[in-house]
């Protein structure tokens, strides 16, 4: 791989983290450049879930500092979540994602239409019943499989989850997820190496580009809020719906 194409992935790497960090889809940048460039799915998907520790690493310590991390529901979400990225990593190494990604477009069309009409969602936290929480259980299960299965704009899925589900703010579901994406993340990347599928060069190039970006989005999210937050987040998802529909 030459170097241009290296600094490429490091270039997308840093702007993915600062708006991923915040309100995910990081990785809609940097996948479909890699793809671009000739590497295979695959080793595109396993590089950028090694990258993606960097990610939820930086900005787990720099929202828990602002004390925007709330570990009980994160953790909660990340024990169903790794059971289900477990199984959708073994499968991503065997199916075609092409039927996923259109799937998985609607979805988010769909979930974007309720942050629209709800304008209340995700800029005032609200309390969670125990409804919530065995909706989350399998929310959580089946958002961990995606993980592992692609995982392009996890992020974004899980701050869905957080807001939607378990009441959270954008300020706070920014901080929260990092646990789960971190742990889903993690499980998935330790399997793709089980199994060849790591380019460590590409690998470390998003690790260290994602921790930096992270570290800057993280850095200024209180200055941002969560009103711009809210609209930095309809226009990734909008943006992240078209990319995977066409």
């Amino acid at each position: 791989m030459a170097f241009i194409e290296l600094l490429l992935i490091f270039a997308a790497g840093i702007i993915g983290g600062v708006y991923g960090t915040l309100v995910g889809a990081g990785n809609v940048l940097t996948i479909p450049l890699m793809i671009f460039l000739g590497i295979p799915v695959h080793e595109t998907i396993a590089a950028n879930r090694f990258g993606t520790i960097g990610l939820v690493g930086t900005g787990y310590y720099k929202f828990q500092k602002k004390k925007l991390v709330n570990h009980k529901i994160g953790l909660f979400i990340a024990f169903f979540a790794a059971i289900g990225s477990y199984f959708g990593t073994k499968l991503v190494l065997s199916v075609d994602a092409r039927i996923l990604e259109k799937i998985i477009s609607i979805v988010i069309i769909a979930l974007l239409s309720l942050t629209l009409f709800n304008k209340n969602i995700g800029l005032e936290a609200k309390r969670v019943g125990k409804r919530h929480m065995l909706m989350g259980s399998f929310a959580s299960l089946l958002l961990g499989a995606y993980i592992g299965f692609m995982g392009l704009a996890a992020g974004t899925f899980l701050i869905y989850l957080a807001v939607m589900v378990f009441g959270q703010t954008f300020l706070q579901s920014a901080g929260t997820i990092k646990i789960p994406g971190g742990i889903a993340s993690l499980i998935s990347a330790i399997i793709f190496w089980l199994n060849g599928k790591i380019i460590w060069s590409f690998a470390i190039v998003l690790f260290a580009s994602y921790s930096i970006g992270s570290y800057i989005g993280a850095h200024y999210s209180d200055r941002i809020g969560n009103v711009w937050l809210r609209r930095m987040f309809i226009a990734v998802s909008a943006v992240m719906a078209l990319t995977l529909l066409f």
